[in-house]
C-alpha cells in the first residue's frame, strides 16, 4: 500500500524517532510537561520502534520486497566510510529485517548480498564484522535452524502462507557460498578473509549433510584459500579441509548432477599439499590423501547408495579415485622438500601395500 516512496518516509521517520529517544531521556522537561509524561511518550515511541520490523512479518510478499529494498537504500547513503564507524541505525535495521523474514529470505537475497557486499568494503572492522556475522547467522538459520545461535522466535509469526518453501530456502545454499568466495577473494581486509573462513566451516559443520548442490562450490572456495597468498588464510581453511576428511566423506556427492565432489575434494587437498608457505599442513594433507584412499576401498568393498546406472559406473569411477589418489601421492614423492617428499613414499607404499588386492587389471595399468 505505501510504495517506494512511503516505505522511504516511513523508515526516516523510525530513523527520527530512533534518534530522539535518547535526546529525550537526557533533556530536561519541557515547559508544561511533567517526567511521568515525557517517561510514557518515551516509552511509546521506544515500543513502537521495536515493534515495527516485527510487524513486516504480516506483510505480503511485494511489500516486503519494497520495504526492504527502500530500507538498503536508505543504508547505503548512511553508510559510515571510517575506520572507527560503528554499525548505524540502518545498517542494523537491515540486518534484523532479514533475521525477522529468514523463513522467506529467498525473497529479499539479492538486495541483502549487494548491501552485504558493500558493508563489507568499509575501511571500518566493526562494521564488517556486524556484517559477517550477521549473514552467518542468517545462513545457519537457512541450513540447519537448530543450529542458529541466535533463535528466531520472530519467524513463528509468519502466516504459514506467506513462507518460502524449505527447497526454495535450500535452493539458497549456492548463493550463500557464492557470496563469501566473492568476499574472500575481492576483500582486501586480512580479518575479513577469516571471518568468511570460520563462516564456512561453521556451515560445514552444521550443514555438510544438507548442502549438496553447494559442495562444488564449497570446495572451489577452500582451493581459492591458497592461492591468496595469505599464510593465515591457508591455515584456517585447512581446519575446514579436515573436518571434511574426518567427518562427511560420505556426504560428498559422487559422480552425480552435482558433480565428482570426492575428485574435486581429492584436488583440493594436493593444491594444500604443494603449498608452500606451511610444511606441517603439506605433511598433514599427505596423510588426509591415506584417509581418502581408504575411503575409495570402502567404495568396493560396500559399494555406496545410488541408482542402478550411477552403480554400473561405479568401477570405472573408483578406478578414476585410485588413479587421482596415486597419482596426487607421486607427484608429493618428487617434490623439493625432503620431509614432504619422504612422507609422501611412505604413505603412497603403505596405500599400495595395503590397497593393491582390491585393484583391477584396468587399475593397475592406469596406475
Amino acid at each position: 500500500v505505501l510504495g517506494s516512496n512511503g516505505w522511504h518516509i516511513a523508515l526516516q521517520a523510525v530513523e527520527d524517532v530512533n534518534r530522539a529517544i535518547p535526546q529525550f531521556g537526557t533533556s530536561s522537561t519541557p515547559s508544561g510537561a511533567t517526567t511521568g509524561t515525557i517517561e510514557t511518550d518515551i516509552s511509546v515511541a521506544a515500543s513502537a520502534l521495536m515493534s515495527f520490523l516485527v510487524s513486516s512479518v504480516q506483510l505480503d510478499t511485494q511489500s516486503v520486497i519494497t520495504m526492504f529494498t527502500e530500507l538498503v537504500k536508505l543504508s547505503a547513503k548512511s553508510l559510515p566510510s571510517t575506520e572507527d564507524a560503528m554499525p548505524d541505525f540502518y545498517l542494523q535495521r537491515v540486518m534484523e529485517a532479514a533475521q525477522i523474514n529468514v523463513t522467506r529470505l529467498d525473497i529479499i537475497w539479492e538486495p541483502l548480498r549487494d548491501h552485504v557486499l558493500l558493508a563489507t568494503k568499509r575501511k571500518s572492522p566493526q562494521i564488517r564484522n556486524f556484517v559477517l556475522t550477521q549473514l552467518l547467522e542468517l545462513i545457519v538459520s537457512v541450513l540447519c535452524p537448530s543450529q542458529a545461535t541466535e533463535k528466531n522466535t520472530k519467524e513463528l509469526l509468519i502466516p504459514e502462507t506467506l513462507k518460502s518453501s524449505r527447497e526454495k530456502l535450500l535452493d539458497l545454499q549456492v548463493p550463500f557460498i557464492h557470496l563469501l568466495e566473492e568476499v574472500l577473494t575481492t576483500t582486501t581486509f586480512p580479518d575479513s578473509r577469516l571471518k568468511v573462513l570460520a563462516a564456512v566451516h561453521r556451515i560445514v559443520q552444521t550443514s555438510g549433510t544438507i548442502i549438496k548442490s553447494a559442495w562444488p562450490e564449497t570446495l572451489s572456495l577452500l582451493m581459492a584459500s591458497t592461492r591468496l597468498g595469505d599464510k593465515q588464510v591457508t591455515v584456517t581453511a585447512f581446519q575446514t579441509v579436515q573436518l571434511i576428511c574426518t567427518d562427511l566423506l560420505q556426504w560428498l556427492p559422487c559422480g552425480d548432477k552435482y558433480g565428482d565432489c570426492l575428485s574435486q575434494f581429492i584436488s583440493t587437498v594436493s593444491l594444500y599439499a604443494r603449498q608452500n608457505d606451511h610444511v606441517n599442513i603439506s605433511l598433514s594433507s599427505g596423510e588426509l590423501l591415506w584417509s581418502v584412499a581408504f575411503y575409495v576401498a570402502k567404495l568396493v568393498a560396500y559399494g555406496t547408495e545410488q541408482t542402478e546406472k550411477e552403480v554400473a559406473e561405479t568401477p570405472a569411477r573408483v578406478r578414476a579415485l585410485w588413479v587421482q589418489v596415486f597419482t596426487e601421492l607421486k607427484d608429493l614423492a618428487v617434490d623439493e622438500r625432503f620431509d614432504v617428499r619422504s612422507g609422501a613414499t611412505s604413505i603412497l607404499f603403505r596405500a599400495l601395500a595395503t590397497h593393491a588386492p582390491l585393484f583391477d587389471g584396468p587399475t593397475w595399468e592406469d596406475c
